[in-house]
């Protein structure tokens, strides 16, 4: 985020699939899920989507993990970001470790579930 204030990350799925959204203060352990957990949310909302919404400071890395909420499920999504500033966003495959970055939204060719 480029400016700290209040903002609110929603996300959206064509197919309506069930996402679950996870915001963490970096780092993010994938062992030990609860560390530095801000916020999550499942069906905040329509169409069981997820919608967080958190007072963020500027230029402090957070990490945003999207899941399905059935194992196994995947799908296209987005994630939209509203607030008072610009956000910076960056996809990380956990199984490519490749990386991608969007301003102030992220789209994903699918999604998989990572607990």
């Amino acid at each position: 985020m480029d400016t700290t204030g209040t903002y609110t990350l929603t996300s959206s799925s064509s197919t309506n699939m069930n996402t679950h959204g996870y915001l963490y203060n970096d780092p993010f352990d994938p062992r030990n899920p609860s560390v530095n957990l801000i916020q999550e949310n499942d069906d905040g909302a329509e169409n069981v989507q997820f919608k967080l919404t958190a007072t963020l400071q500027a230029a402090v890395p957070y990490v945003l993990v999207v899941t399905s909420h059935n194992p196994g499920y995947t799908g296209p999504y987005s994630v939209a970001v509203a607030g008072l500033g610009n956000a910076q966003m960056t996809s990380i495959d956990p199984l490519s470790q490749t990386t991608t970055s969007r301003l102030d939204s992220f789209s994903s060719e699918s999604l998989e579930n990572i607990f």
